[in-house]
């Protein structure tokens, strides 16, 4: 399924590959107890020093594989990024926060080997996609209100859930925040990155499908009116006729829109 996913992006968007040809390598960048957490680092062929992109992977917080997001990693570093796409502990068996957690090591490692990959670690970027996008954007919010100024220049999230408390009754969210909403309201609250908005958050594009049954589009939605109404830059690209898992894999449009937000932002 995985090589599927990855045969499918690139069928969509093999021939608007950037001119950069790129090289990869899987490193470690964390041990908990007894399981090793990976991610590939993707970078253009020379010595010039490229913005970077963090992506996170979806599945529930609960499975699927960083490969899902190669196509898009290479696709990236082909435009002239320094990729880290990065594996991260699963619920249930790591409930919440472990995923913000290893999202934090994971760049923090990006940072600290900033000088081998020739990245420039003040030009960062997230991408994800679903409970990646929800990873990565609690991660950068949560930072943000920390430091006070943006932990990241931008981000692109799509399909993502912002407001975890909307859905009463998910066997999806029990297995990440161990029972349903009204049993663990102060949990769900925490664990939404809406909850977190400040005038310090990244600018942030977010990609969802209008058809999306399973994370309604109402969440990027609010989420993009409560970050403009503190003064961030935060925009929407609605996607037609696909739904959940299929913009993903299709959404040729908002892919291209994703690019051009981070040139925008971080070039």
């Amino acid at each position: 399924m995985v090589k599927l996913l990855h045969f499918i992006f690139l069928f969509n968007w093999g021939t608007r590959m950037g001119p950069l040809s790129h090289s990869s390598e899987t490193i470690e960048y964390k041990t908990v107890g007894d399981e090793l957490l990976s991610a590939d680092i993707h970078r253009p062929k020379d010595e010039k020093i490229y913005p970077g992109v963090i992506l996170v992977h979806g599945g529930s917080w609960g499975g699927r594989s960083r490969e899902d997001m190669s196509g898009i990693a290479e696709f990236l570093a082909s435009h002239g990024f320094v990729v880290m796409n990065i594996s991260y502990r699963f619920a249930p068996k790591h409930r919440y926060p472990a995923q913000i957690e290893d999202a934090h090591d994971a760049i923090a490692w990006f940072k600290k080997n900033a000088e081998k990959f020739k990245l420039d670690p003040t030009r960062l970027g997230g991408w994800g996609y679903s409970a990646g996008g929800h990873i990565i954007t609690q991660w950068a919010f949560l930072e943000s209100k920390k430091q006070q100024a943006p932990a990241l220049k931008a981000i692109v999230s799509g399909g993502a859930p912002y407001d975890l408390s909307w859905y009463p009754f998910s066997p999806i969210i029990t297995h990440l925040l161990d029972g349903f909403r009204d049993q663990r309201l102060k949990e769900y609250k925490e664990a939404s990155p809406i909850n977190h908005i400040s005038s310090h958050a990244p600018a942030m594009l977010m990609i969802h499908a209008e058809q999306d049954r399973l994370v309604e589009a109402v969440q990027s939605s609010n989420l993009q009116n409560k970050l403009r109404d503190v003064g961030v830059d935060a925009r929407l690209s609605l996607v037609s006729y696909w739904g959940h898992a299929w913009t993903f894999l299709m959404a040729d449009e908002a892919v291209g829109d994703g690019l051009k937000f981070l040139k925008e932002k971080l070039h």
